[in-house]
């Protein structure tokens, strides 16, 4: 039998078979697995058939799962698929397997992940996301305020990215928007991400710029990167940042476990590249190769490998934004539109259909079975049912007139930003999500202990 202790942890036995000669067995992951929870050394006692016992001490290899370097023990999303380790244990899932957020428990047409954020449950077909033919768009706030480039909104506080700084703004009461900090920024701006206590900017002749916010009143730049090209996109997973490189460059794929000391792991393209999406240890980007559409690459013990392609027929279409969910792409093309790809197999993506819009087209959103799509000019909002992947549903625009921009959602509340008259917020009737908060990953101790996990989820 083997047992291991630890402090106040202890694990499941299990037995050895073969052990003729008192060698150290072949330990499987769910034993590494389980006790890894508590640290990061293991006594573990070894009896052969003769009844010889003797005690080791083993370290244990520390456990990544999605390779994206933040261990096990510390990371919120084990498997990188988009559901939190606590909404899988919740809803019986594995958070250990990053295919199940696609997979539909219930039956019902939904996958999980589109489940759990539309707030229904995800094994009972008889609580679905709502299907509605069309909605009211209500605005119930704003803060005037001129240009504004990107944004992320999260527990009642907005980050946002403007031309010559970062604002960070308390939404939680509409009708009383206050400013908590203001921080200077010089150089071009393009995308603003949010990681725990963390935001990451991709800063155009400045590279990639690093801010602790921890204080939200007192904003710190802790950490900058920057190679000799131009970055405009950026994407995230766990402690990989994948930088989109134009002006000479392409990809760059950064460590950022050393937040004031970030490091670069791998370079991918030299065609230059402008938008970049990170799903599940794979890389959607806009301009590898040289054509307009998409190309697929894997990282693989960090060397990027180029899997797939979707190319654009003209050499004049230009994509704007790519977002991944689950089996599917969407790609935003300037003047196009979105068009919709099939990506199970990943060395031959396939076009499914095009949401058509003709217009100056900036960016995309999804949350639950629902597609929000951004554009400079006559279009606004456009909100989509993407339930139906051949036959995409238009339900409502916002009518802003507020030059583009991105669109953010929390508590059933769409948040909106402009070059023109900075951030809008709205309310639809009726609501689109069946829950009222959406995510909360600030707090990295709610890290649930795999420990108290179903021996059936480690492996």
């Amino acid at each position: 039998m083997a047992d291991v202790t630890y402090d106040s942890c202890r694990w499941t036995e299990y037995t050895m078979t073969g052990l003729n000669n008192g060698n150290y067995p072949l330990i499987d992951n769910a034993l590494i697995e389980g006790v890894q929870e508590c640290q990061t050394e293991a006594k573990l006692t070894v009896c052969d058939i003769k009844e010889f016992c003797s005690e080791k001490i083993i370290t244990l290899p520390i456990l990544d799962t999605d390779r994206d370097r933040i261990p096990n023990r510390e990371d919120l999303d084990d498997d990188n698929d988009g559901i939190s380790d606590a909404d899988e244990i919740k809803y019986g899932l594995n958070p250990l397997d990053p295919n199940d957020a696609t997979a539909d428990s219930d039956g019902d047409g939904y996958d999980n992940i589109t489940e759990i954020e539309a707030g229904t449950n995800i094994n009972s077909n008889n609580f679905t996301p709502k299907k509605l033919t069309n909605i009211e768009i209500k605005q119930i706030g704003e803060y005037k305020d001129k240009n504004y480039v990107s944004f992320v909104v999260e527990n009642g506080i907005a980050y946002i990215l403007s031309d010559n700084s970062l604002k960070i703004l308390n939404v939680t009461d509409k009708n009383n928007i206050t400013v908590l900090s203001t921080l200077g920024l010089d150089g071009y701006k393009y995308k603003i991400i949010k990681q725990n206590n963390y935001l990451y900017i991709a800063n155009g002749d400045k590279g990639l710029r690093i801010i602790d916010i921890k204080d939200r009143k007192k904003p710190k730049l802790i950490g900058t990167f920057k190679e000799y090209s131009w970055t405009e996109d950026i994407s995230i997973q766990g402690n990989l940042l994948y930088l989109a490189c134009n002006g000479g460059g392409a990809l760059n794929i950064v460590d950022i476990t050393d937040k004031k000391s970030p490091k670069l792991i791998a370079k991918y393209g030299d065609m230059g590249m402008t938008v970049v999406e990170a799903s599940q240890n794979y890389i959607y980007g806009d301009s590898f190769t040289g054509k307009q559409g998409i190309s697929i690459v894997k990282l693989s013990d960090n060397r990027p490998v180029l899997i797939g392609k979707y190319n654009e027929n003209s050499s004049s279409a230009h994509v704007t934004d790519i977002k991944v969910r689950g089996n599917y792409a969407y790609i935003l093309i300037n003047h196009v539109g979105v068009r919709i790809i099939d990506i199970r197999d990943k060395s031959k993506p396939k076009l499914v259909t095009t949401i058509n819009i003709d217009d100056n087209n900036k960016a995309l959103k999804i949350y639950a079975q629902y597609l929000f799509i951004t554009s400079n000019n006559n279009s606004g909002t456009q909100i989509v049912d993407i339930s139906n992947k051949s036959n995409p549903k238009i339900l409502g625009k916002l009518f802003t007139y507020n030059g583009g921009g991105e669109v953010q959602i929390e508590n059933n509340n769409l948040y909106v930003i402009g070059h023109y008259k900075g951030l809008k917020i709205f309310t639809t009737i009726p609501t689109l999500f069946n829950k009222k908060i959406i995510k909360d990953t600030d707090d990295i101790t709610s890290k649930i202990n795999l420990n108290k996990i179903d021996k059936q989820y480690q492996y």
